[in-house]
């Protein structure tokens, strides 16, 4: 159990819970609607004083994911930003984690966090687009996780500014919208099959895009954006002298 100061809070509440980052400035919050699911008292309590520091937050508390779920689903009375699952216990993660792969595949937008004193590897693979971490992380490291949460990745630099995509990932992505296979991909600049696959999930997390669906999505706006722009996704070649 993590060393977190924490006393007996109603996890039951029906109203969402205004945390102030700064109390001067009330009228200008930006306010991130926040999911708690966890039975826990003392580790939400934990995540409440850490959140605080952090971000202005709306934070719903929920007992357990089926309230979540009615919440989202059939009430549709909250619409989270950010949701975090906590539980000690690795029997009941099952339950937590099924939903958690169902809001991520219906609702990419949500950030989630899973947290436990131990998550099994198999459960980590299927938890694509959830960040998981132990109960046990040290508040520093916890920290860190959770600003990432919180804050979006500043994309300002251009698009292959190392944030979003390198030389090499948009070369590849280009050529699979070509039509090439991986291995034609790899033979081409001279790589592995291995790193055609990595240059292409690596866009995709940074994009936060999941499943067939949405990636074939992203591959028919680069082909529109192509055939309007055809001079983009050439390279001129001359000789060298």
């Amino acid at each position: 159990m993590p060393q977190w100061p924490g006393y007996e809070q109603d996890c039951a509440a029906r109203e969402p819970l205004r945390l102030y980052c700064d109390y001067a400035s009330v009228a200008r919050q930006q306010w991130k609607n926040v999911a708690i699911v966890s039975a826990n008292n003392m580790a939400v309590h934990g995540i409440i004083n850490l959140f605080k520091t952090l971000y202005p937050l709306c934070l719903q508390i929920f007992s357990d994911a089926k309230s979540l779920q009615y919440s989202l689903m059939v009430a549709k009375n909250f619409h989270p930003d950010i949701i975090i699952w906590i539980d000690a216990r690795v029997q009941r993660l099952e339950g937590m984690s099924s939903l958690a792969i169902q809001i991520s595949r219906r609702m990419p937008g949500v950030k989630q966090l899973m947290l436990s004193e131990c998550i099994p590897s198999e459960l980590t693979v299927r938890l694509r687009g959830v960040r998981v971490a132990s109960l046990n992380t040290p508040i520093s490291e916890l920290t860190k996780i959770m600003k990432a949460c919180l804050v979006p990745v500043e994309r300002s630099g251009g698009l292959f500014s190392g944030r979003f995509m390198t030389p090499g990932q948009w070369r590849t992505i280009r050529l699979l919208i070509k039509g090439l296979s991986v291995r034609q991909v790899a033979e081409l600049n001279g790589i592995s099959p291995k790193t055609v696959w990595g240059r292409e999930e690596e866009v995709m997390r940074q994009l936060n895009l999941q499943g067939h669906v949405q990636k074939a999505w992203f591959y028919r706006s680069i082909t529109e954006v192509l055939e309007d722009m055809p001079g983009l996704g050439r390279h001129k070649r001359g000789r060298r002298r």
